[in-house]
């Protein structure tokens, strides 16, 4: 027999005397904190107080019991002895429910509560007795026909080749859904190069049949609501950028206690890290990089990071997804002016600020008469005015820009305009070194060499640029293959999920 303890839920004003619309029946596994997990999503998705949920452990398992006081409504904890399987656990659990309609729900996977309700409607509406999910993770199925049949494999005998009948002809009640994928961006400031890199890799997933969404990690945790979105969704998709370099958000920094409580697999794909002392979250760093599954860096640097790490298992070398973005792909190069792009330095205690009057005096000398607008307004320390209008057909009106901006080097590059690198970070240098640019890039306090390198880079400007349409080209036939083996591999963890 089953031992049932019941606790204390949350609280209701007036609870129904009448039998619980839905019983909801799971089975605790062995990992308490992805239960614990699992818990504080149903309490995310505040169950209607007619519905009860049936918890099956057959392990002695421990619940945190202060946090199932406040998650769900009516709540049962089975404790079956004895080496069960599920489907007998499921019949066990059957016998203690109340519920009108039974919701089995394999290995702790989120549902759509909307969802559930228009099955649960469905049923009622065409006199069906039971609907079942495609990949069977969810059995709906009304009780006292459960009771009838005499339990759970009698359920599924009795269905045979109808299920999968009514599955080619779209009948049942679980309603096909599109994958659902969670975008995790950085949008700090809303900076050109994190909206680019978003933009791309979203249109590239909708235009492979996911629904996407997007939650950005720049604000805390809690402001974020990353865990409960996360647990909500069907895949979390990390989409790089310089998302580590000094700073880093706290899904990143605390992954090493953070991670027990994503239910969902995830990858990271154009991820860059720099040099920088990480050695106050590398078990995260290292934790991030094992669990994922894919994880492509920018650059080689950045894959020698994770490795210091003594990650067992360890990032591929990629580029920046932003090489196969569709809309850089079909603008042209129109114009032959001569701009720059400037930004605030973020590690003025590392490297030492721009002297932005000598960088002044060095743009106008080689005919720089007004800058492309930048999010942070540093730039205006040049004296010289700023284009507001739209960046990437300034950048198309241009022959050679002045940038520090890393993803404007990457937007002129795809266009076919040159670029002189000003490298404030390493990940520049590194770019300029994947587009055979290196000669041409600049240090922070290279003002004076700027006229110099602006004249060699003129006169051997069709070489310069050749040799990098060469470079773009594999750039980009390397950023789509990536994209597409993250989409292969993601699909493959969604259907085993």
């Amino acid at each position: 027999m089953a031992e049932v303890d019941s606790f204390p839920t949350r609280s209701t004003t007036a609870r129904a005397c009448a039998a619980p619309r839905c019983s909801i029946i799971v089975f605790a596994g062995n990992d308490s904190c992805k239960l614990d997990a699992y818990l504080r999503y149903l309490g995310w998705l505040r169950l209607p107080d007619n519905y009860e949920l049936l918890i099956v452990s057959g392990r002695g398992l421990e619940l945190n019991k202060e946090c199932l006081k406040v998650t769900v409504p009516t709540l049962k904890v089975l404790h079956v002895d004895g080496p069960l399987n599920q489907e007998q656990f499921f019949d066990r659990a059957a016998m203690a429910a109340k519920g009108k309609y039974l919701l089995y729900v394999r290995n702790l996977i989120p549902f759509d509560k909307t969802i559930l309700e228009e099955s649960i409607k469905d049923l009622e509406a065409s006199r069906e007795k039971v609907s079942i999910s495609a990949n069977k993770t969810f059995v709906l199925v009304e009780r006292s026909h459960f009771a009838s049949l005499g339990g759970f494999r009698a359920l599924f005998d009795s269905l045979g080749l109808r299920v999968e009948q009514a599955y080619a002809e779209k009948n049942r009640n679980f309603k096909d859904k599109k994958a659902t994928v969670l975008l995790v961006v950085c949008l700090f400031e809303n900076n050109f190069g994190d909206i680019l890199i978003y933009e791309t890799i979203n249109k590239k997933l909708k235009d492979a049949g996911f629904e996407t969404e997007l939650v950005e990690v720049s604000q805390s945790l809690n402001e974020s609501g990353l865990i409960e979105k996360a647990n909500n969704s069907d895949f979390l998709y990390f989409v790089g950028g310089g998302i580590i370099e000094r700073w880093a958000p706290q899904i990143i920094k605390h992954f090493d206690s953070l991670y027990k409580h994503i239910q969902v697999p995830y990858g990271v794909v154009g991820l860059s890290t720099g040099e920088f002392d990480y050695a106050g979250f590398n078990n995260s760093l290292k934790l991030f990089c094992e669990k994922a599954k894919f994880f492509y860096t920018r650059d080689e640097e950045s894959a020698e990071t994770f490795r210091k790490t003594g990650a067992c298992k360890l990032p591929t070398a990629g580029v920046d997804v932003t090489f196969a973005n569709d809309m850089l792909t079909q603008l042209e190069r129109t114009g032959d002016v001569v701009t720059a792009s400037f930004r605030n330095i973020p590690y003025i205690d590392i490297t030492g600020d721009l002297n932005w009057k000598l960088w002044s005096d060095a743009l106008r000398k080689i005919g720089v008469k007004s800058l492309i607008h930048d999010c942070h307004n540093a730039q205006s320390k040049l004296g010289i005015p700023v284009d507001n209008s739209d960046i990437l057909q300034q950048i198309s009106h241009a022959n050679i820009i002045v940038v520090m901006r890393f993803h404007i080097i990457i937007a002129a590059s795809m266009i076919g305009v040159l670029t002189i690198p000003i490298n404030y970070c390493p990940k520049v240098k590194r770019l300029a070194e994947q587009l055979g640019i290196e000669e041409y890039c600049l240090e922070l306090n290279d003002h004076d060499k700027l006229e110099s390198t602006f004249q060699r880079l003129k006169s051997n400007e069709k070489t310069v640029r050749k040799n990098m349409d060469t470079r773009v080209s594999g750039l980009k036939a390397r950023a789509n293959e990536i994209i597409k083996n993250s989409i292969r591999i993601m699909e493959k963890s969604i259907n085993e999920n």
